[in-house]
This record gives structure tokens, sequence and C-alpha cells, in this order.
């Protein structure tokens, strides 16, 4: 995580941008665990996977939805119209990567070996959390920091 961190900081050259990313991209590795307790399945070398695949897939829905948000602002839209803007686009890409790796995993639940069927149940559990929180979680955030940005700017005007 520390370098997934380090890489947005590249990536976005802002601190506080890489730290609001992060928010959705450990968010499903505590769906995973929680969905894990409350189903008794314990930690195990094919579970212990999970984290790392779904955050690998959350990492890559975050760029796609941050970056057209980013671009869009950067050409003049409010944020709202970015969102709604960068959803018509990088919504479907990510929608669409959930939908096709989810069905492959949910393969692997039919599994006879329980480890394996765990894999595949929980990863594409992970995968639906990534999305949920890349496409409702990161836009309230921006948007509640967006707000907050010009609250700030309108006082410090005044």
């Amino acid at each position: 995580l520390i370098m997934i961190f380090l890489l947005m900081l590249l990536l976005w050259r802002s601190f506080s941008s890489a730290l609001l990313c992060m928010i959705p991209n450990i968010s499903p590795v505590l769906v995973i665990f929680i969905v894990m307790g409350l189903s008794g399945i314990w930690l195990d070398m094919a579970t212990a996977m999970i984290a790392s695949i779904a955050v690998g897939i959350a990492v890559d829905d975050t760029i796609h939805v941050y970056h057209g948000y980013i671009s869009r602002v950067n050409a003049g839209a409010r944020p709202a119209q970015a969102l709604a803007r960068t959803y018509n686009q990088a919504g479907r890409a990510v929608v669409t990567t959930t939908i096709i790796l989810s069905a492959q995993f949910m393969i692997l639940v039919s599994s006879s070996f329980q480890p394996t069927a765990h894999f595949g149940l929980l990863t594409s559990i992970g995968l639906w959390a990534a999305l949920v929180f890349d496409l409702l979680l990161l836009p309230a955030i921006i948007i509640l920091v967006a707000t907050r940005k010009t609250v700030l700017s309108r006082q410090a005007s005044a």
C-alpha cells in the first residue's frame, strides 16, 4: 500500500490527491476481510492473495475515474459536471472490467476445493466493492473536497 501511495503521489504530484485516491483502494480490502470474518473463512494461501488482486483492480479503477475528473476540471469544467462526464466515459470502462473479471472469478466458486471456491467468491466480492467505492465513495469525497475549497476561497476573499 505504501508503494501504491508513492506511485499515486508521483502520478498526481499532490499529496492530498494521492491520499484521497487511497481511500477507495483500501476500502475493498476491508470489505473482503469483514466478509471473511463473518463467514468464518480463514486466512490461507489462496485468500491471502485476494487483497493484492482487489487493490490492483481498485487502483486501476481509481486512476480511470480520478484522471477523467482531473482532466475535465483542468479543462474548465465544474466538479459535478466533470464527474458526470467522467462517468460517461471512464464509468463504462470500470463497470465492464468489473463484470468481466468477476464473472471469471465466479467460475471458481463451483470448485470442490474449498480454498479455490473461497478465492473466487472473495475476489469477486472485492472487485464489486472496488467498483462501488470508486463510483460512489471517490466522487463523494471529491465533491466534499471541492466544496470545502470553494467555501474556504470565498471566505478568504471576503
